[in-house]
């Protein structure tokens, strides 16, 4: 016998400010479950719940302007309040969720017209009690900036794809590739969407897997087909990550992305292995095309959701390969017309204006008083006399190697960002990196990879003759 009527669940109350926001959705900062189908006990008047098996849900999305029946993806919530004089008043709204504390907070995006996107993330903690409100007194989107934000297909539920009609599975659940049209072998590749997606298509000779639920996407082996999918391509938009979430088989499975040409990345998976993300927004080749391919190892059985980003917020290629400039050559010197090599004066005499110079062939330019050496072939300065290497627009000098001293004197080689430390004192206190007294053949390297300067320019002065050959080594900022 229930004595009193009681509210199950609570309320959070909010604002919004702009008129165009087309929907709004929460979800915990810890993933909690917030809604969805749930058994209730009525508990001698202090009601509690639990989840039904799996269909709880983690986020909750309303869409303003219109009255939205409960489900297990949407929440009662109202259009209008009141204020003290019982007037209605427009945009504020209400969401049911289940009582807890969401001890992380939770994250608000909000969507308005024109798929831009703004987040609210609350990190504090929050308890929603039951049969009370919690109220955020200020509109939502208040002062946010809006961008075009994230599509996410999420993949991990085979039996939500469709193909032709939409009202239709794509394939009966079979252990045989299967025909979704007549049956047998799938012999040639066909479309195939996410219910509500139906504008990105995928491409390929897929089954659905029948030995786990909620049931995998499989793909044919190559013994019946080509085992590659093809991802939906969306304008303006960019793939930016697969994330790989379970796999079928009991045995390892590779899945790959392409581009149809160069593998943007892998994973090696089986059962029971921890999720594995393959992220696409960085790579060291140069693009085939911009189609995306999912690819496998035998027979696909796995469970995935595709992240696909706005082109503006696509960093492109991460260029990883260091440059290497080798000056072991100095007779490849050239300097002013492009054509004359840096002439040596007679020993001990003085050294001319200071100017540019370069490797036959490259664009990178060196800048000082120098002559190389005809006796072993190096690069030559008078004592403390600086060497400014290239600026390399991107990237930061990493090392210089030293690979031959002419001279069988002691000299310390430094590398600085200044060309004013020329005295001895200057040069100890400022230097970004030195090496002492490398011998005739054995050279000798100074890392400057972990320097930290105000500047980008990197000057070579020795204490003594400079008088070697060398190799400069620049990598990715």
């Amino acid at each position: 016998v229930v004595d009193e009527m009681k509210n199950c669940f609570s309320l959070i109350k909010f604002q919004l400010e702009n008129k165009d926001i087309t929907s709004v959705k929460m979800r915990g900062n810890n993933n909690e479950i917030l809604a969805g189908w749930v058994n209730v006990s009525y508990n001698s008047g202090n009601p509690t719940w639990e989840v039904d098996g799996n269909r709880g849900e983690k986020e909750i999305t309303i869409t303003p302007g219109s009255n939205v029946s409960h489900s297990s993806t949407n929440a009662f919530f109202a259009v209008d309040d009141t204020d003290n004089d019982n007037n209605p008043v427009d945009g504020v709204y209400y969401i049911a969720v289940l009582p807890q504390t969401l001890a992380s907070g939770l994250t608000l995006e909000i969507e308005k017209t024109g798929g831009l996107v703004a987040t609210r993330t609350i990190n504090s903690s929050i308890t929603l009690n039951r049969s009370k409100i919690k109220e955020f007194p200020a509109p939502i989107d208040h002062g946010l900036e809006f961008k075009k934000g994230n599509i996410v297909l999420d993949c991990t539920d085979a039996s939500k794809f469709r193909y032709g009609n939409p009202a239709t599975a794509l394939v009966e659940r079979t252990n045989s590739i299967y025909n979704p049209n007549s049956g047998g072998t799938v012999l040639a590749p066909f479309d195939f969407w996410l219910e509500g997606y139906e504008d990105y298509k995928f491409n390929g000779q897929v089954t659905q897997w029948t030995g786990s639920n909620p049931p995998c996407l499989s793909g044919v082996s190559s013994s019946n087909g080509t085992p590659k999918i093809k991802l939906p391509t969306i304008d303006g938009y960019v793939l930016a990550s697969v994330k790989v979430t379970y796999s079928h088989s009991t045995s390892d499975r590779t899945i790959s992305v392409t581009d149809g040409t160069n593998t943007f990345a892998s994973c090696t998976m089986k059962r029971g292995d921890a999720a594995s993300t393959l992220d696409l927004t960085h790579y060291s080749f140069t693009l085939s095309s911009d189609d995306r391919y999912l690819t496998y190892s035998s027979e696909l059985g796995a469970k995935f959701i595709l992240t696909y980003i706005p082109e503006s917020e696509y960093p492109g290629p991460e260029i990883t390969t260091d440059i290497v400039i080798n000056c072991e050559n100095a007779a490849a010197f050239r300097y002013n017309n492009g054509t004359g090599e840096v002439t040596l004066p007679a020993r001990g005499s003085a050294l001319g204006t200071s100017f540019n110079f370069w490797l036959q062939g490259s664009s990178y330019t060196f800048e000082g008083d120098v002559t190389y050496w005809s006796n072993g072939n190096c690069l030559c300065t008078a004592t403390r006399t600086p060497i400014k290497v290239p600026t390399i627009t991107g990237y930061a000098l990493k090392e210089v190697r030293f690979t031959y001293q002419h001279t069988t004197k002691d000299v310390t080689y430094y590398v600085t960002d200044n060309s004013g430390y020329t005295s001895d004192e200057n040069l100890t206190a400022h230097a970004l990196g030195h090496v002492n007294g490398i011998t005739r053949t054995a050279g000798g390297t100074i890392d400057v990879s972990s320097a930290v300067s105000s500047t980008d320019d990197r000057y070579l002065i020795a204490v003594g003759e400079f008088n070697v050959r060398m190799i400069l080594t620049y990598k990715v900022k």
